[in-house]
Formats: C-alpha cells, sequence, structure tokens
C-alpha cells in the first residue's frame, strides 16, 4: 500500500512538472511573441525585430534547428504554415490548394529561424513565420521532470504525455524493466509487440490515431516540410533513444523521410533504434539493426 501511495504522489508530482513545464514553454515574454498550446504554436507578430524568450523555449529552438540539420529538413519546426492549412481541412474536407500551399512554404525553413543565444532572442527572416513545436515539446517536458524526479531521489518511474515516455529505475515488478506495448495500427485492440525499456524513452507517430479523410483518402497529420504534401509512407514510426526529445524529433523526421532513408538516419545515430510499419503492409514490422535486443521475446 505505500508503494501504491508513493506511486501516486509521484504520478501527481510529476504531472504538475510537466503542466508547468509546458505552459513556461509556451508563455510569452513580451508584445510581439503570442503563443498558444493548442498544438504548441509559436506566432510572432514581427520579423524585424528579435523577441526575448525563456530560457527553456530557447533550449527548445536551438534543439530543434539541431534536429533540422541532421534531418535534411525533415524535421522543422518552421512547417507551421503548411501545418495549418492541413489542419483547416479537418474542418472543411478540402485540401489546400497549390497556390495557397506555395504561399506558405515561402515561409517555412528553418534557416529563416534566427537565433541569438546570448541575448535568448529570436527573430524571423520572413514575415508572418509560423512554429510547430508539436514533434518536441512534449519529449523536452518528460526530460525535465524525469531529471526533477531523480534529483527528488525517486527510486523509479515513467513519465507518459500523449504516447511519448521515458523510464528509469526500479518499475511496478520491482526489477529495472519498463514493459511498453506497441499498438496494431489497424484499429485492432492488441499489442503488435511488448518492449522492454530500461533508462530509456520512446515516440511513436503516425497517421493511425491523427489523420483526416478527404474523398476516402487518408492524410496524415504529419507535414513533409519539402513538399508540402501530408508523410503517408509509413504508418506507425517508433523510436527508442535516451532522451524523449530525441526519440520525439526523431519519430517525426523518420515519418516525413520515409522507410529507407529514416532508417538509414536511425542508423547513424548512437543509442537509437527504429521499428516502422509501411502504411500498405500493415502488418509487417522493419526494424533497425539493434532494435531486437528491446522487443520481450
Amino acid at each position: 500500500m505505500i508503494y501504491k501511495t508513493v506511486r501516486v504522489f509521484v504520478f501527481l508530482a510529476v504531472m504538475v512538472i510537466v503542466a508547468l513545464l509546458v505552459r513556461k514553454l509556451t508563455a510569452p515574454k513580451g508584445p510581439q511573441l503570442q503563443s498558444r498550446f493548442g498544438g504548441s504554436r509559436i506566432v510572432m507578430g514581427t520579423f524585424a525585430k528579435p523577441v526575448k524568450v525563456s530560457d527553456e523555449l530557447f533550449e527548445v529552438l536551438k534543439a530543434s534547428v539541431d534536429y533540422s540539420r541532421k534531418t535534411q529538413g525533415a524535421f522543422d519546426i518552421t512547417v507551421g504554415p503548411v501545418v495549418e492549412l492541413w489542419r483547416r481541412t479537418e474542418k472543411d474536407g478540402t485540401k489546400p490548394g497549390e497556390k495557397e500551399l506555395a504561399q506558405a512554404k515561402a515561409r517555412v525553413g528553418y534557416e529563416k529561424l534566427i537565433l541569438d543565444e546570448k541575448n535568448k532572442t529570436v527573430r524571423f527572416a520572413v514575415e508572418s513565420m509560423k512554429l510547430d513545436l508539436g514533434g518536441i515539446a512534449k519529449g523536452y517536458a518528460i526530460d525535465l521532470a524525469i531529471e526533477e524526479m531523480k534529483k527528488a531521489h525517486a527510486a523509479g518511474g515513467l513519465v507518459d504525455v500523449g504516447g511519448d515516455m521515458r523510464c528509469f529505475g526500479v518499475s511496478p515488478k520491482f526489477d529495472n524493466i519498463w514493459r511498453v506495448g506497441l499498438e496494431d495500427p489497424s484499429g485492432a485492440s492488441r499489442y503488435l509487440l511488448v518492449l522492454k525499456l530500461s533508462d530509456a524513452a520512446i515516440a511513436t507517430s503516425g497517421d493511425y490515431r491523427r489523420f483526416v479523410m478527404v474523398d476516402d483518402k487518408r492524410y496524415s497529420h504529419i507535414i513533409d516540410p519539402a513538399t508540402t504534401a501530408s508523410a503517408g509512407e509509413l504508418t506507425s514510426v517508433t523510436v527508442i533513444a535516451a532522451r524523449a526529445m530525441d526519440a520525439d524529433a526523431l519519430a517525426t523526421a523518420v515519418s516525413v523521410m520515409g522507410r529507407t532513408k529514416g532508417l538509414q538516419l536511425i542508423e547513424s545515430i548512437d543509442n537509437a533504434e527504429a521499428i516502422v510499419i509501411p502504411a500498405d503492409k500493415k502488418l509487417e514490422l522493419v526494424k533497425t539493426s539493434g532494435a531486437d535486443a528491446y522487443i520481450r521475446k
């Protein structure tokens, strides 16, 4: 009973930490910066003047640019203008037109995001740019929550925010193994496999939960910044990494890059593995070379 009580207390404490971190992460620092947690979007009212942001937000923006470089732009938080057009599709059921997509694309590109590390300021090189932190903010908050748990001398714990997770230490079975099920994206209420994690993070991206139907065709909520099209080659992408922020960003990048290039990317990164499911083969699991070590036999 004591163990269960401690678990509940730690769970509530961590949820408060995550909520405060996300709020702080997206809180405006001045009149030029407006923020909204619905999708972790940030909109700057002007592009001519640098805007000071919180240390946490700057850290996420800097990490985002690093991931953009590593993934050759497959992960790009400046995709906000295009994402906004596709979100409109959810409401009216009509695909964005080529002209408006082209106009939105002109405002996309991580190289247009100008960061000043010394002064912790951000500036847009192009007017009306918009950022979408949906592929990284949760992971960052999870990582900080885990660090706070460790500072509080927790024996172990798992933080799960919308399917992004990180675990450490002693599990509920009093060992160091945390068991996480990989859902069947076809809709069947079952797990395709169970992963064994120890001091690791995991994130899953895909179109089987978040998508929009237009003319009987499914479109993923994940957008390719280069083409402005919905990423549709993979229906599920699961990435295992040391940090939740890494897993979060890489899962989005692999979804955009597709099976071949995406898995090549993960193979090139230390302490990272991936399991993907192609959209045309719902039950085929394609894995990186070291992924089997995490799968329960």
